[in-house]
């Protein structure tokens, strides 16, 4: 997806170890592609200079975690490819949501679906708004996470965009389908 984007790529993460992983395996790999990998944490801590950087360099990919799904404005062209490598859930031992889900499961409501849920789905669009911040933008959004399509429950994180054109694609389609659909887009 970055090489088919030519770099121009937001990764959101839900987990600081998975970006790491991420984060040197494509620094190897893009090496001699002069694509310029950017990770929270290894390359900044600072979310505003890291996306200063981002922008600097015309072939560029950020990596984020926390902080990147909201407040991150990176409009037109500069940004054209989203990654959602998880769907966002509060980790079930996080103090505020086991206090909440023990409140839910006194009053016999379940703390998952009334809770765990829509919260989930309020950060997914958080982090889907990255990527269209005004009239103008477009791009593609890669959802990685299976449990979008198959759950229950990842209707209500697909139902709650804005209306673009959801499709599942397999890995080997991906590269052709997004270059295909980026050329269309720049003849319009």
């Amino acid at each position: 997806m970055a090489a088919a984007l030519d770099g121009r790529l937001l990764a959101l993460f839900t987990s600081y170890r998975m970006l790491k992983e991420v984060h040197s395996r494509l620094k190897e790999k893009y090496a001699d592609e002069r694509l310029q990998v950017l990770g929270q944490g290894m390359d900044s801590g600072n979310r505003t200079k890291l996306v200063r950087q981002f922008l600097s360099h015309p072939r560029a990919i950020l990596l984020g975690t926390s902080s990147f799904w909201e407040g991150v404005d990176i409009p037109g062209r500069d940004l054209t490819g989203l990654a959602i490598v998880r769907l966002p859930f509060t980790p079930p031992n996080h103090p505020l949501f086991e206090a909440r889900s023990e409140y839910l499961k006194a009053r016999n409501r379940n703390p998952f679906t009334q809770y765990a849920v829509p919260q989930a789905v309020i950060r997914f669009r958080q982090g889907f708004g990255r990527l269209i911040r005004t009239a103008d933008d477009y791009g593609v959004v890669i959802v990685y996470d299976t449990r979008v399509i198959d759950t229950q429950y990842g209707k209500q994180f697909l139902q709650s965009l804005p209306g673009p054109r959801m499709e599942p694609v397999s890995s080997e389609e991906l590269v052709p389908r997004i270059k295909a659909w980026l050329e269309a887009r720049e003849k319009r």
